[in-house]
C-alpha cells in the first residue's frame, strides 16, 4: 500500500449557512491516527476550487504548505471530485467534503478497510443536529449511521467514501454520473465489475449541513422520489431494485416510498438505533417516516407523469 489521496472540493463553499471553516478540516487531517506502516508522508491533501472562490481557499491555505490547490472549471460537486481524483498519485483516493469533519481515526479506519479487500470504504456520516426538528427529519434522509458494523452497501454518501486508485481509474465515475444523473448507479456499477463496497462505521465524519432546515425537507423528499424513478428509467443494466418495479406502473412511486417507509419503522425500534431514537420519540419518528415518504410518492408520481416539471421548477 502507497498511501492516500484525500480530495476535497470547495463546492458552495461561500454558502453563508455553512459554519465549517475548511481550516477545521485540514488540522483534523494533519492530526489523524495512522495505521502502524504508515506515516504522514505517505498521504497528500488535494483541494479543488472554483472561479467564485479560488483566490480565497488560496490565501487559506497558505498555512498549509502540503496541501495541493487545484482550480476546477467546471463547478460541479463531483465533477470537482474527479477532477482531484485525476490528479492524485496514491493507491487510495477517499473523498471528503470540505464541511465534514473527520475523526481521529479516520485515516486509519480507511486504511484498514481496504487492506481487508474491500474496494471501496462507506463511510459513517453523521449530520449536526441540534435539535429533535432536525434529529427526526435527518433519520429518514440517512441510510448508515444508526449501525456499528461492517457490512457491504448498495449506496454511498460522496462526502466521506475512499475508493482503490484502479477502480476509479477503470470506472470513471463522473462519467457514470453525467450519463445517467444517478448516484446509486456508480455503487452498483462498482459491485458488477468485481470490487466489494464496504460500510466502516469507524470512518466517521460530522457533515455540517442542515437536511431539515425550514420547509427545505419538502424539496429533498420530492427530489428523492423523483429521482427513485429517473434513475430507475435511466438503469439500463438493471442494477437497482427501483427499476424492477417499474413494471406496476404509477403504483410504483407508492411502492418504492412503502418499502422506504418499513425500513425506517425496523431502524427505529432496532436496538442500533436507540442512540437516537428514544422510547418516547417513536411516534413522532414514524409519523414524520410516513410524511416525509408521502412526499417522496408525490416527487415519483410526478417524475411519471410530467418528467420535465419538478427540474425546471425546482432545479432538479
Amino acid at each position: 500500500m502507497h498511501g492516500m489521496s484525500i480530495v476535497m472540493e470547495t463546492f458552495n463553499y461561500n454558502d453563508p449557512e455553512n459554519e465549517t471553516d475548511i481550516r477545521t478540516v485540514l488540522d483534523k487531517l494533519r492530526n489523524q491516527d495512522f495505521p502502524e506502516d504508515m506515516s504522514k508522508d505517505m498521504v497528500e491533501t488535494i483541494v479543488v476550487t472554483d472561479k467564485t472562490n479560488h483566490e480565497n481557499i488560496v490565501r487559506l491555505l497558505e498555512q498549509y504548505p502540503e496541501v495541493k490547490c487545484i482550480k476546477s472549471d467546471n463547478p460541479h460537486y463531483l465533477a470537482m471530485k474527479d477532477l482531484g481524483a485525476q490528479h492524485a498519485t496514491r493507491d487510495i483516493v477517499a473523498f471528503l467534503d470540505c464541511d465534514c469533519i473527520p475523526s481521529d481515526n479516520w485515516i486509519k479506519a480507511i486504511v484498514e478497510t481496504i487492506c481487508e479487500g474491500a474496494g471501496v470504504s462507506v463511510g459513517k456520516t453523521e449530520i449536526k443536529s441540534d435539535t429533535l426538528y432536525q434529529r427526526v427529519f435527518n433519520f429518514s434522509f440517512l441510510m448508515y449511521i444508526q449501525t456499528e458494523k461492517k457490512t457491504p452497501v448498495k449506496s454511498f454518501f460522496p462526502n466521506n467514501v475512499a475508493f482503490k486508485r484502479e477502480l476509479l481509474e477503470n470506472i470513471k465515475l463522473y462519467d457514470i454520473y453525467t450519463r445517467s444523473g444517478a448516484l446509486p448507479l456508480i455503487i452498483n456499477k462498482v459491485i458488477k465489475n468485481g470490487y466489494k463496497p464496504v460500510y466502516s462505521p469507524k470512518q466517521s465524519a460530522i457533515h455540517d449541513y442542515a437536511i431539515a432546515k425550514g420547509l427545505n425537507y419538502i424539496n429533498v423528499a420530492l427530489r428523492s422520489g423523483y429521482e427513485a424513478i429517473y434513475f430507475a428509467r435511466m438503469d439500463e443494466d438493471n442494477l437497482l431494485f427501483d427499476t424492477k418495479l417499474l413494471r406496476f406502473g404509477f403504483l410504483a412511486p407508492l411502492l418504492i416510498s412503502s418499502i422506504r417507509a418499513l425500513t425506517d419503522f425496523k431502524r427505529v425500534f432496532s436496538k442500533s438505533s436507540k442512540t437516537m431514537v428514544r422510547s418516547y420519540e417513536i411516534p413522532l419518528f414514524i409519523a414524520s417516516a410516513v410524511h416525509i415518504r408521502s412526499i417522496e410518492t408525490i416527487g415519483g408520481i410526478m417524475a411519471m407523469i410530467n418528467p420535465g416539471y419538478l427540474r425546471k421548477k425546482l432545479g432538479f
